[in-house]
């Protein structure tokens, strides 16, 4: 794994860079695949049928990925798009309700708390108890008006990873979706949507994934809601292709849509743009997730794991505290939030002196969850959890002077 550094040039302005749950670094093949569709744009057309084929090539590596069929995959601008485009497909009635938990991302907030005051859903909000929930207590709450359960695979602040299985069970007691947010998983670890009976999950490219600012993301859509959702209006390119190709139609000078239209496509790019697609930000996507494939997501689950037990072994050893610590490695992530103690402000300065150090990690904290965190991935190696526990332990003995 360690070759793979080198495929990651930003590196070289950090001492260590431990923040892919803010921001994922862009290897190069990504980088220099955009450049390469940018300067064919110079030199070559661009038609519908090459946009197509670069489309169809990276639902391909998606649906790979996930464990799905390429037809479930829709691309869409970012993980919050993908959410959105779920929750106006699934039509929601006045009194029916969305179980939600409060560990999650400010922008999920946002979305729940707007689709309840315009649709008059009821929000019924999970709180933790020390960083982990009851499923026990998720069990007694979901009731006949329960339409959907809104959860992230791992949650954003504390790397807590959630039992999407039971979670599902649970939801399909009283025929309700479950609606995963994965931007802090795919990618970094193992998720495999038919295994954990996931009916949406929607992901952005800017962490684990590897595209931020140039990539687009994607939804995944359980194949036999596709055909039970709607949600118009339509694209020309949420249509099928007509058998004669598209170009047919711009010489059609009988072609009457107004009585005749287009068949919409049964597949998951009904939901798309319909019209021109973003191609650059589709390649910048393909490329990383492509690369993510051919290292195998095996491999990169076990690096990231192992390099949380180097973290997790320096951390105990020093009597630091992992939030939302448990010892089963079947529910870690790649992020870990730590304390050192129990000041608040003490490690907002730690933050910002490691950051000065050229340690890059992120101070967090949520629904009385909070401290630093650190998260890794496959360029990461464990010299930088070495240079972090060494920089933290530097200002633990400059403060205490």
């Amino acid at each position: 794994m360690r070759n793979i550094r080198e495929e990651f040039p930003q590196l070289s302005n950090y001492n260590a860079y431990l923040n892919t749950a803010s921001t994922g670094l862009i290897p190069y093949c990504t980088i220099n695949n955009v450049k390469s569709f940018i300067n064919d744009l110079l030199e070559k057309e661009v038609n519908f049928s090459r946009a197509l084929e670069i489309m169809d090539k990276c639902r391909l590596e998606v649906s790979k990925l996930i464990n799905c069929s390429k037809e479930e995959v829709t691309f869409v601008d970012n993980t919050t798009h993908g959410l959105k485009i779920v929750l106006n497909m699934i039509k929601f009635r006045e009194g029916d309700q969305v179980i939600c938990f409060d560990l999650e991302y400010l922008g999920n907030v946002i979305l729940l708390t707007s689709l309840s005051k315009s649709k008059g859903v009821k929000l019924k909000i999970i709180r933790h108890k020390n960083g982990f929930y009851d499923y026990d207590y998720l069990r007694k709450i979901v009731d006949k008006n329960t339409k959907a359960i809104f959860v992230s695979s791992v949650q954003w602040v504390n790397g807590l990873v959630m039992n999407l299985k039971v979670i599902k069970e649970i939801a399909e007691n009283v025929g309700a979706y479950l609606i995963v947010d994965g931007i802090q998983h795919v990618g970094g670890i193992k998720l495999d949507v038919k295994k954990h009976g996931i009916d949406f999950l929607a992901v952005g490219s800017s962490k684990w994934l590897m595209a931020p600012y140039i990539g687009c993301g994607f939804l995944y859509i359980n194949r036999e809601l596709i055909s039970e959702l709607e949600l118009p209006p339509y694209g020309l390119l949420n249509c099928k292709e007509p058998k004669e190709g598209w170009p047919s139609l711009w010489v059609k000078y009988d072609l009457d849509l107004w009585n005749k239209p287009l068949e919409i496509v049964n597949s998951g790019s009904k939901y798309e743009w319909g019209g021109t697609p973003p191609l650059t930000n589709i390649i910048a996507l393909f490329s990383s997730v492509k690369y993510i494939n051919d290292i195998g997501i095996d491999r990169i689950h076990e690096h990231n794991l192992k390099l949380k037990r180097e973290l997790v072994n320096e951390v105990l050893a020093r009597n630091w505290k992992i939030i939302s610590f448990v010892e089963d490695t079947k529910l870690w992530s790649p992020t870990t939030l730590i304390k050192v103690n129990e000041n608040y402000l003490y490690h907002k300065k730690l933050t910002e002196f490691l950051k000065n150090n050229r340690v890059i990690v992120s101070m967090r904290g949520v629904a009385g969850i909070w401290g630093v965190r650190i998260s890794t991935h496959i360029y990461n190696t464990k010299e930088d959890i070495s240079t972090l526990i060494d920089s933290i332990e530097r200002y633990i003995k400059g403060m205490t002077k």
